[in-house]
């Protein structure tokens, strides 16, 4: 469960990261907004093949089935 739950922050911290006004450098290629949407669109992908936790906009947390 912390897994999923420390997950959840690095993908949290990343964005804000990117979304700042002084991203670090090696963040920069994603600041592109179509970068962005492609990259965290993959992980999403991956959160919910592999039903990993992922906060919803009220930041409480679930977990979603996984498809067969």
């Amino acid at each position: 469960m912390l897994q999923k739950r420390y997950q959840s922050l690095l993908v949290k911290s990343l964005k804000e990261e990117v979304r700042s006004d002084t991203p670090d450098k090696d963040l920069i290629p994603f600041s592109e907004p179509s970068a962005k949407k492609g990259f965290f669109d993959e992980i999403e992908k991956e959160c919910k093949k592999e039903e990993i936790f992922k906060a919803d906009a009220s930041g409480r947390g679930s977990t979603r089935p996984k498809t067969p």
